[in-house]
């Protein structure tokens, strides 16, 4: 009687499963920190850059309505969001890369 593949037989699937739950546990909390960190600073950042394109849209409402209008058909409001926008979203990229690895593995440089 093969002693070792019955006690191989029995261990294997449990320590195969405890391996694929510790995993999994560990990319779900990873997805989540990494989300809530994501969310947070992009929500901080686009509050700011949505207050430096109301400035701008203040300050362009001073020029007469032709020039106001003649911007818009251009989109100069609609690129000025998305480069805003854009820095934002590599700013939150940035704060994720940094929070993260303080939060979670004790680094404090970057």
């Amino acid at each position: 009687m093969p002693l070792p593949a019955i006690v191989g037989a029995a261990v294997l699937p449990t320590l195969a499963a405890f391996l694929i739950r510790a995993l999994v546990a560990h990319l779900i909390m990873r997805t989540i920190t990494s989300l809530g960190i994501f969310i947070l600073s992009f929500a901080a950042i686009e509050t700011a850059s949505s207050r430096v394109t109301s400035y701008f849209e203040q300050a362009l409402n001073s020029v007469s309505g032709d020039a106001y209008f003649v911007a818009d058909m251009l989109g100069f409001f609609d690129c000025a969001n998305i480069i805003i926008s854009a820095y934002a979203a590599a700013l939150s990229i940035r704060q994720i890369r940094g929070a993260y690895n303080r939060l979670i593995f004790g680094q404090n440089k970057e």
